[in-house]
């Protein structure tokens, strides 16, 4: 409830500060008000986000949480990265601005929600800045980490016009007074600052500065909401979203564009000696091996030496693997303890043809191949069973919605 209260601090900071700006001459209209309404918004979207949050968590109880924790094993997490966010503009809008009938400038935002804990606002652009082409263009390089692989990101797009005001560069506005300091350093301050700033002054205003609710009001923010759309798995690889609850009057096309980089943060890692079952001239024979668990790739040398002067000799892909899980071999097949069968598919090749270890499907066009290995004690081979699923699982859960 701290996170909810300082939120709450920073909405009645905010509003305190948009209250005073009553006209021009008190800051209506300006950078500083445009800033302010902005960081009431993210505060007040974050304090609903973490009451929403405490809400579930409520609801769930200590029993839900307890069986969410002994569910089997999770797989790992993973990074997303959201670059590049833009928003094309309508043409009738474009030629509008272009000939100056936009009653006022356009300033536009964006949110990124990624649980209660991660709502991330990026730059304000706005159209009275040089636009880029036809978009409203976001440079702003966004990294989401230790995200789960049924992530759902949402993006909104917020929007608020301001009318000019003829400029005054000599006189301050009466927000920037307030904080004690020229208007165009205030949006170089971090949002904490600047209401340390203001509630750091004298509160006695004069009653002509007050709003008619008081200057303690709490009110909203004059940012409406032009859209808004969701980022899972199975959709990194796009690169443009639709936006649902557009406006018809939105001077957006109604999609945005973005560009999205996903991977997990596997972390797999297992190395030693294990026996592999190989066909050499048509004769199956075992052959100890240096083998290297790295994510979801078994490479296995001679020696281990071998790993930081050459090549592999052969590499294992655990995302091949057609079973639900790595498991020991039968003794019925294998009579060698403590013996584990990765059982792989791969597209067949014009030079295939069915070996000991291979068995080909012409007509699926696929080979099947049977890959032993053995550990030389019983608790190896619980270990490399153990990581081996752990890296199926991984791959299986961050590729297949991918």
């Amino acid at each position: 409830m701290e996170q909810v209260a300082s939120q709450q601090t920073i909405v009645h900071q905010a509003s305190q500060a948009l209250n005073v700006c009553r006209d021009a001459e008190h800051g209506k209209g300006s950078a500083e008000e445009v800033e302010a309404e902005r960081l009431l918004l993210i505060a007040t979207q974050r304090r609903l986000a973490l009451l929403a949050e405490t809400q579930r968590l409520k609801n769930l109880g200590p029993d839900g949480e307890r069986e969410e924790s002994m569910e089997g094993a999770k797989p790992c997490r993973g990074t997303l990265t959201i670059t590049d966010i833009k928003l094309p503009l309508k043409g009738e809008y474009l030629f509008s601005l272009k000939e100056g009938n936009v009653p006022g400038d356009d300033y536009f935002f964006c949110l990124i929600y990624n649980g209660p804990e991660k709502v991330i606002p990026t730059m304000m652009l706005s159209t009275a800045d040089k636009i880029a082409g036809d978009s409203m263009w976001f440079t702003n390089h966004i990294v989401l980490n230790n995200i789960n692989s049924n992530f759902d990101v949402k993006i909104e797009v917020y929007n608020m016009r301001m009318k000019r005001l003829k400029p005054d560069n000599q006189q301050k506005s009466a927000l920037g007074s307030l904080l004690g300091m020229p208007s165009p350093k205030l949006k170089n301050l971090a949002p904490k600052k600047i209401f340390t700033n203001i509630m750091g002054k004298d509160n006695s205003m004069s009653p002509l500065l007050r709003s008619l609710g008081g200057p303690s009001t709490v009110r909203n923010s004059n940012f409406v909401l032009m859209g808004e759309t969701h980022i899972r798995l199975c959709d990194v690889r796009k690169t443009q979203f639709t936006l649902d609850k557009v406006p018809f009057l939105s001077p957006l096309q109604g999609h945005v564009q973005v560009r999205i980089h996903c991977h997990m943060d596997s972390g797999v890692e297992e190395r030693g000696f294990l026996t592999m079952f190989q066909d050499v001239g048509g004769f199956g024979s075992w052959h100890r091996r240096w083998c290297v668990l790295s994510n979801w790739r078994l490479a296995y040398w001679t020696y281990p030496d071998d790993e930081r002067r050459k090549d592999p000799i052969g590499v294992i892909d655990v995302g091949q693997c057609i079973t639900k899980n790595i498991t020991t071999v039968s003794r019925e097949w294998c009579a060698r303890p403590n013996t584990i069968e990765i059982l792989c598919s791969r597209p067949v090749k014009d030079d295939d043809k069915d070996t000991i270890v291979d068995s080909v499907d012409w007509k699926n066009k696929t080979v099947t191949t049977k890959h032993w290995i053995s550990a030389d004690t019983k608790e190896e081979r619980i270990q490399w069973i153990a990581q081996l699923n752990k890296a199926l699982t991984n791959l299986r859960m961050w590729s297949a919605k991918n």
